[in-house]
């Protein structure tokens, strides 16, 4: 968490270990509440965003994007 903090942790963790345990981790490393709430929610707006959109349109069209 010392390179990205926070925001780091919210957005990789539903890829590494799941939101649950990202917020956990991030809290056990000091974290304020705050925080952690804040991105997380807004972790989980992004990535409502991407996996809708790519169910959507499909992975195929979304190739310009990588």
């Amino acid at each position: 968490m010392a390179n990205y903090g926070v925001p780091g942790l919210a957005l990789a963790g539903p890829l590494l270990t799941g939101v649950h345990l990202a917020a956990l981790v991030a809290l056990g490393l000091g974290a304020q509440k705050n925080a952690v709430s804040i991105w997380m929610t807004i972790s989980l707006l992004i990535w409502t965003v991407v996996v809708t959109a790519a169910s959507v349109f499909g992975l195929e069209q979304l190739t310009w994007l990588i």
